[in-house]
């Protein structure tokens, strides 16, 4: 079936899972689009155009790995049943929740982020500040600071 704009919108891209007991060593995936980007609505590949230039600057090939909510969540078996996954935004936390609704999950409260050292970079490819990696990290960092 073809992706529409409204499931198109909630299409997960790049995740990063940093566990507490292992904060140097988070997981990243970055999925390849669930279908051929010339098979995407006119509208679809506008709003991937836009997400590429104004946030994660992945392009719709890039990738490497399917998306499978089922294969993320048999990895995440050895993550405590009580774990809470902190997400940074609402939008953000209605996807997670769609695609791993057995996870808890919530937003972070995060107070402002530190700039990022030059030296980190992510394992990906640099693809500026919102990538889901630095995130993490900055969000670890803020986590830290604020014990």
């Amino acid at each position: 079936g073809q992706l529409d704009h409204e499931e198109f919108k909630k299409f997960i891209k790049e995740l990063c899972i940093m566990k507490s007991d292992n904060v140097l060593n988070p997981w990243y995936f970055v999925f390849k689009g669930e279908q051929p980007w010339c098979t995407l609505t006119r509208e679809a590949q506008y709003h991937n155009e836009y997400l590429r230039h104004n946030q994660h600057d992945i392009e719709w090939e890039e990738g490497n790995v399917d998306f499978c909510s089922n294969c993320i969540l048999h990895s995440l078996v050895k993550i405590e049943s009580n774990s809470i996954f902190y997400v940074l935004d609402e939008d953000k936390l209605k996807i997670i929740n769609k695609y791993f609704p057995s996870l808890r999950a919530t937003t972070y409260s995060k107070s402002e982020f530190q700039v990022l050292p030059n030296n980190i970079k992510c394992i990906w490819r640099d693809h500026g500040d919102y990538c889901a990696y630095k995130q993490c990290i900055l969000a670890t960092l803020d986590y830290i600071n604020g014990i």
